[in-house]
C-alpha cells in the first residue's frame, strides 16, 4: 500500500579553484625564480631609521604638574593618519655599503656613518635592530618577537589561511598586478593577516604588507606591521628595495592602552645584481667601520638620507640631548637604574649590590656584603670589580677582586686581559654564569642548607680573544687552594685499616681553555657584559682543564667538557636543547669532579635538574640531555573559552646517565649525601606559562632513583617569566 519514493544521496560538490588560489600556486610555483637572494653576487647602499615613542598619549600629558620638568619634550607630539597622537624619544640613523658574493660565499658590511640620539645608555636602538629578524616572504615562517609565524605563501598556506582576490590593474607596459588579501581561518593562531600585490607574468611579489591580529596568542604586542617592496631589475630578477617595520609594545591589547611604538624603515640604493665585486672589498684587513662615521655633518645627512626626517622627528636630537642634562633627568635615571642593577651610580664608580647586601646562610649566619665597580666613563678601556663581607657566625671577612682591560687591535678583534683573586665562600656545583649563593633571591628561596659550600683562595689570569664573528678563546691559568669548612665540608680519607686521616685543605693549578663558536648569533653588549640573544645554528663551548702534580698541584688530571645548546623553532612552537658531556682523565678531590646540578629552590631552573637534590651525584664521566618545548597556546588555543586566558603549555624532560670511578677519588671519601649516579637518571614535567602574562608554573616528576631518602616523587616550581 505504500507509494513509490526514492532516496538520493547528496552530490559531493568537489572545491574549484578560485582566482586567489590559482594566483597563489603560481607564487608558491615561482618562488626560486623569484626570490631575491637567488643571485651569485650583489651589493647595494642601505639607509636605515630607528625610532622609538610613547604612543597613544593622552593631549594634556605635558600640562601635569608632576612631568612639568619635562614639558619641553612632551610637547614635542606627532599625530599618525589615524589621530593617535606619539612623542619619538630615542632615533638612530645609520648609512652601510653591503656586498656579497656566492661563490665563495662572502659578506661584508661597512658602515659610512651613524647618529643617534635620545637614551643612549639604554642600547635601546641597539637591541631593536637585534631583535627584528630578517623575514624572507618567500619563506615558509619567520620569527616575531621570538614566536614562529607562518607566512602567507608558505607550500601549506591553503590549510592555514583563507585568500580573496581584491583588485587588478593594467599598467602602462599591458601587464596586469593582482591584489591578493589573505586572513587566518583560526584567530588565534600566529598567523598574518594583510594583502600582497602579484605581478601577472612572472607571479613575484611586487609590494606586501602584513599584520598580525589582536586576538593572536602573543603578549605585549599591539599592532605590529611590516611592508617590503620589490623593484625589478631588467633580465636579471627582483630585490627588495624598501621595508618598513613597527609594533606596539604595551601590557594590555586595550586600544587606547600606552605604549611604546617600535619603528623600523629601511632603503636600499645603487642595488647591483650579478656584477663583479672588487676583491679587495672582502680583504679582511680592509675596515668595516670608516673612520670619523659619527661625526658627519647635518649637510650630509641631508643629502645621503633616503628618506627625509619630519619636523618632530629633526627635534628629538636637539631635545632629548638636552632633556639628559637637566637634574631631574639625572637624578631619575639613578633611581631607576639604582634598582634595575641593584648599583648606584657616583661619578666614576658604582655602589651596590642591593641584592646581595644582605643574606644569611647556615655557615655564615647573616652575611652582609658590598661591592665597588667601575662604570661606563672607565669601562672603555678599564674595567675593575671589588667586594667585601662579612659573616655575623663565621666572623671571616672575605673578599674579591677583578681588573680587566680591552686590548687594541687594528683588525677590529675585540681581545681582552685580566686577573682576579677571591678569598671567600664557593659553591662547587654552581654553573659559571648563575646567580651566586648570596644573592637574595636564592637566599629567599632555598627549602635546605647549602650542601656544597667549600672555602676557596682563587688567582687566576686570563685572555680571551674573538678570532671571527661568533668564534672565541678563552686561555686562563687558575690556582685555587680548597680549605675544609668544619662540620660542613671536611676531607676525611678512610685507610684500609680503618684509620682516619683528615686533611685541611688541598692546591690545585690548572691551565684551562673554553673554545666557544656560535654560528650565525646576535649579542647585545651592556657594558662589559655580553648577553646572547639568538643563533641560527647550535652553540658549541669545548672547554679543557689540566692539572699537573708537583707543579703546585697535589694532583695530576685532565678534564674535557663539551656543551651543546640549540633553539628550533616550528609552526608548533619552539624546542630547547642542551646536551653536555664530560669526561675526567686521572684522579681529583671530589669538588673537581662532574657534580649533576640538583634544584632546592621553589624557582623553576631550566639548566639544572629540578627534581634532584643539591650536590645529590657526582660523576667522573658523564652525558646529560635537557629538553624543553613551548607550545605557545597551540593546544590551548582550540580550547573554546580556555584560549581566552592565553595560557600556553610547555613539556619538558631531563636526563643524565654517568658513571663513578671509586679509585679516581683517591684524597677523601664522598660525603655521606653524595654519591655516584652509575646509571640512568630521568625526571619530566608539565608546565603552564603566560599566567596572568607574568607567571610561570611547573609541575615536575621523578621517575628514577625514587625510593631514595630526602627525594621527592612530584613537586611544584615557578618562575616570573614574562615573555612574548
Amino acid at each position: 500500500m505504500l507509494q513509490e519514493f526514492v532516496v538520493k544521496a547528496k552530490r559531493r560538490v568537489k572545491e574549484k579553484d578560485t582566482i586567489a588560489i590559482r594566483i597563489f600556486r603560481n607564487v608558491v610555483k615561482n618562488k626560486d625564480e623569484n626570490k631575491p637572494k637567488a643571485y651569485d653576487s650583489y651589493q647595494y647602499e642601505e639607509y636605515s631609521k630607528t625610532v622609538a615613542s610613547l604612543y597613544n598619549i593622552s593631549p594634556k600629558l605635558s600640562k601635569r604638574k608632576i612631568l612639568k620638568p619635562f614639558r619641553f619634550v612632551l610637547e614635542n607630539q606627532d599625530t599618525t593618519e589615524y589621530g593617535v597622537r606619539y612623542i619619538p624619544l630615542i632615533l638612530k640613523e645609520t648609512i652601510t655599503d653591503h656586498y656579497h658574493t656566492d661563490k665563495p660565499s662572502q659578506d661584508k658590511a661597512i658602515l659610512k656613518a651613524s647618529k643617534v640620539s635620545g637614551i643612549e645608555q639604554l642600547r635601546f636602538s641597539d637591541l631593536l635592530d637585534i631583535v627584528y629578524d630578517n623575514t624572507d616572504m618567500y619563506g615558509e615562517q619567520t620569527i616575531v618577537s621570538g614566536k614562529t609565524f607562518v607566512l602567507p605563501f608558505a607550500k601549506g598556506g591553503l590549510a592555514l589561511y583563507n585568500y580573496y582576490f581584491v583588485d587588478s590593474v593594467k599598467a602602462a607596459d599591458s601587464i596586469w598586478t593582482y591584489q591578493l588579501a589573505f586572513v587566518p581561518k583560526s584567530k588565534s593562531d600566529l598567523l598574518f593577516l594583510g594583502r600582497a600585490w602579484i605581478q601577472d607574468s612572472s607571479y613575484a611579489i611586487k609590494k606586501i604588507e602584513i599584520s598580525i591580529d589582536k586576538r593572536s596568542n602573543l603578549n605585549f604586542i599591539n599592532d605590529y606591521m611590516l611592508k617590503q617592496t620589490f623593484v625589478e631589475e631588467k633580465n636579471v630578477g627582483w630585490f627588495l628595495q624598501e621595508e618598513e617595520r613597527s609594533s606596539n609594545v604595551a601590557f594590555t591589547k586595550r586600544k587606547k592602552s600606552k605604549s611604546i611604538r617600535l619603528y623600523r624603515y629601511q632603503s636600499k640604493n645603487d642595488i647591483k645584481l650579478n656584477q663583479p665585486i672588487i676583491d679587495t672589498i672582502f680583504n679582511p684587513s680592509n675596515p668595516t667601520i670608516i673612520k670619523d662615521y659619527r661625526r658627519r655633518t647635518d649637510s650630509f645627512w641631508v643629502a645621503e638620507r633616503h628618506d627625509t626626517l619630519s619636523k618632530v622627528e629633526n627635534n628629538v636630537y636637539f631635545l632629548i640631548d638636552s632633556l639628559k642634562n637637566t637634574k631631574f633627568y639625572k637624578r631619575i635615571s639613578k633611581v631607576g637604574s639604582f634598582f634595575s642593577s641593584g648599583h648606584y651610580r657616583f661619578n666614576k664608580v658604582d655602589l651596590g649590590n642591593l641584592y646581595q647586601l644582605v643574606s644569611w646562610n647556615d655557615v655564615e649566619g647573616v652575611r652582609l656584603r658590598l661591592n665597588f665597580r667601575s662604570n661606563w666613563r672607565l669601562r672603555e678601556w678599564v674595567n675593575f670589580k671589588t667586594y667585601a663581607a662579612i659573616g655575623t657566625k663565621d666572623k671571616k671577612f672575605k673578599f674579591g677582586v677583578e681588573v680587566n682591560s680591552k686590548l687594541p687591535d687594528k683588525k677590529n678583534k675585540a681581545h681582552s686581559i685580566g686577573i682576579s683573586y677571591k678569598d671567600d665562600y664557593q659553591r662547587f656545583s654552581l654553573e659559571p654564569n648563575a646567580l651566586e649563593y648570596d644573592h637574595i633571591v636564592n637566599t629567599l628561596l632555598r627549602r635546605r642548607n647549602i650542601p656544597d659550600l667549600v672555602y676557596v683562595r682563587n688567582a687566576s689570569i686570563y685572555y680571551a680573544r674573538t678570532w671571527i664573528p661568533n668564534f672565541s678563546t678563552n686561555l686562563s691559568f687558575n690556582y685555587k687552594k680548597y680549605i675544609t669548612v668544619p662540620g660542613k665540608i671536611e676531607f676525611v680519607k678512610t685507610q684500609a685499616d680503618s684509620t682516619v686521616v683528615r686533611h685541611n685543605s688541598f692546591d690545585i693549578f690548572s691551565p684551562q681553555l673554553i673554545i666557544s663558536a656560535t654560528p650565525g648569533a646576535k649579542f647585545l653588549q651592556t657594558g662589559n657584559r655580553k648577553i646572547f640573544l639568538k643563533g641560527n645554528l647550535p652553540r658549541f663551548t669545548l672547554s679543557y682543564t689540566g692539572s699537573f702534580k708537583g707543579f703546585i698541584s697535589d694532583f695530576s688530571f685532565h678534564k674535557l667538557d663539551l656543551l651543546i645548546e640549540e633553539k628550533l623553532n616550528s609552526p608548533i612552537g619552539r624546542t630547547l636543547m642542551q646536551l653536555q658531556a664530560s669526561k675526567l682523565f686521572g684522579s681529583a678531590p671530589y669538588p673537581l669532579l662532574f657534580i649533576h646540578p640538583g634544584n632546592q629552590s621553589l624557582l623553576v631552573q631550566y639548566k639544572r635538574f629540578n627534581m634532584m637534590n643539591e650536590a645529590e651525584f657526582a660523576a667522573d664521566q658523564q652525558i646529560s640531555f635537557y629538553l624543553e618545548h613551548h607550545f605557545d597556546g597551540f593546544f590551548f588555543n582550540k580550547i573554546p573559552l580556555w584560549k581566552k586566558l592565553g595560557l600556553r603549555e610547555v613539556f619538558f624532560t631531563k636526563m643524565a646517565f654517568s658513571s663513578l670511578d671509586k679509585n679516581k677519588v683517591t684524597f677523601s671519601d664522598l660525603p655521606h649525601h653524595i654519591q655516584g649516579l652509575n646509571g640512568f637518571y630521568a625526571e619530566i614535567g608539565f608546565g603552564i606559562e603566560s599566567i596572568a602574562k607574568l607567571l610561570r608554573v611547573d609541575f615536575n616528576w621523578r621517575l628514577t632513583q625514587k625510593n631514595k631518602p630526602d627525594t621527592k616523587r612530584f613537586r611544584v616550581t615557578f618562575t616570573i617569566s614574562p615573555n612574548f
